[in-house]
């Protein structure tokens, strides 16, 4: 199932980006990674799910649109999906927000990334004590570094903000655990031991 929804995700990273001169490198995201739990099921990006990669993405400060650092189609952004996951290569510029973002990353004070995206492709994976969304296709809207929490860090009210993709039993699934809390720390238990020995 399709939709047009902007989602935002931010997917653990275990390379740091890396900063040579101006110019910082690293991956926005990996493949076959388990999200965290965003609000009653995890997400894995399959590979390949960006490509092909639009010609215009911009590269954010931490999804400030009013912070651009960098953009593809001005060549001072380059993406490209490998075994991996989705790598990235900034030019940083000779601005506030480039020195700013130079000095924090130099610092070590931030060094997460994530991306927002359409979802075009999806499956969604449900055991009894399991919800997957495996997402097979995306279009990549932007990408943001600088990011302060590599870890998905919305807040309770965005993390129930459900897919429009999602099946309607699982739909239900998840909104009964929200309104029965005292059932949910068996539920999560049980999810982390499974995805741990699926993963």
């Amino acid at each position: 199932m399709k939709t047009s929804k902007v989602e935002r995700r931010s997917y653990h990273v275990e390379r740091r980006s890396a900063l040579a001169g101006n110019t910082l490198t690293g991956y926005i995201a990996v493949y076959n990674s388990r999200s965290e739990d965003l609000g009653g099921y995890v997400e894995m990006l399959a590979p390949g799910c960006f490509d092909p990669i639009p010609d215009d993405v911009p590269a954010l400060m931490n999804h400030n649109i009013d912070l651009c650092v960098a953009r593809t189609s001005a060549g001072t952004l380059k993406l490209r999906s490998d075994g991996t996951g989705l790598a990235y290569s900034i030019d940083l510029p000779d601005t506030t927000t480039g020195r700013d973002l130079k000095v924090s990353v130099q610092r070590g004070d931030v060094s997460g990334c994530s991306f927002g995206f359409i979802c075009r492709d999806d499956e969604w994976i449900a055991a009894e004590d399991t919800v997957l969304r495996m997402i097979r296709s995306v279009e990549l809207i932007e990408v943001s570094v600088g990011v302060t929490f590599p870890a998905y860090t919305g807040t309770s009210s965005e993390l129930r903000l459900l897919p429009d993709s999602m099946p309607v039993e699982i739909r239900s699934r998840i909104e009964a655990r929200e309104t029965n809390p005292a059932v949910d720390w068996i539920a999560d238990t049980l999810l982390r031991l499974k995805l741990a020995e699926a993963l």
